[in-house]
């Protein structure tokens, strides 16, 4: 969970923040800006999206569900 977890993160690299359609992206963008991430982007849309307007994926099928 990224409220006990996002300690483990880097600070000094820019940081993607994407989940698969967008929906709690925004929320983890806010909550690392509160605790001094500064380098945060946030894809509103998340994977789906991406994959729709036809951008590169690249999928580990062994992690498939």
């Amino acid at each position: 969970m990224l409220t006990e977890d996002y300690g483990c993160l880097p600070s000094n690299v820019p940081l993607a923040i994407v989940d698969t359609v967008g929906l709690c992206n925004h929320d983890a963008k806010e909550f690392l800006l509160i605790e001094g991430y500064m380098n945060i982007v946030n894809f509103a849309g998340g994977i789906v999206d991406w994959d729709c307007d036809g951008l590169h994926l690249r999928v580990d099928k062994t992690e498939l569900l």
